[in-house]
């Protein structure tokens, strides 16, 4: 899901220039949408976050399990709702057999078995969770405008500099200093090891 429209940036570069430019070609639009997803996908490389809700199933192999804490599940991505909860053997555990954690808030990062469960596998065996994932259902406010912000200069630096070279993963290269707001936002969003 992308965290801004092309009609919501449109309206934040009119605001930045008091009206200017009234239109924009088709060729324009394409570049927005360029500069979009690339401030969307570097705010999510650089945060390793999504801030916006995906239904999907993510599988755990045993070594997710901490030997310190044997009935915890480590999550490797934000996890907002659990919808199935399969055992590394096939077995279904139900919705009452755990709690996610950490309780009073979201994202989870953890399912913790209630006494009379336990993580089991069987040969190639894999947890599986399937469940609604992110850092929040849709982008709030505040990622909106780090979003617009970033595309701004990204798409600033590409206007004064001749370019901008986006990187896998994210990472860009351009002259010019990096807006410090955005990067203690960043910095403030990340997800902790």
């Amino acid at each position: 899901m992308s965290y801004v429209t092309l009609a919501e940036y449109k309206s934040y570069i009119r605001e930045l220039t008091q009206g200017q430019p009234a239109g924009y070609t088709s060729a324009e639009d394409d570049a927005m949408r360029l500069f979009l997803d690339q401030a969307q996908r570097l705010i999510e490389d650089k945060t390793e976050r999504v801030f916006s809700a995906k239904t999907e199933t993510r599988y755990y192999l045993a070594s997710a399990v901490p030997l310190a804490y044997p009935d915890t599940l480590l999550l490797d991505y934000d996890l907002l709702a659990v919808t199935s909860l399969v055992n590394g053997n096939g077995t279904t555990i139900p919705a009452d057999g755990y709690w996610l954690y950490p309780f009073n808030e979201s994202p989870k990062w953890a399912i913790v078995l209630k006494s009379g469960y336990s993580w089991s596998f069987s040969t190639d065996g894999r947890i599986a969770v399937t469940g609604t994932w992110g850092y929040m259902a849709t982008p709030s406010d505040d990622v909106k405008r780090v979003t617009m912000q970033l595309a701004w200069w990204i798409q600033s630096k590409r206007l004064s500099l001749g370019d901008v070279t986006v990187l896998d993963r994210g990472a860009f290269t351009v002259d010019g200093a990096f807006p410090a707001h955005i990067a203690e936002w960043l910095a403030r969003h990340r997800r902790k090891a």
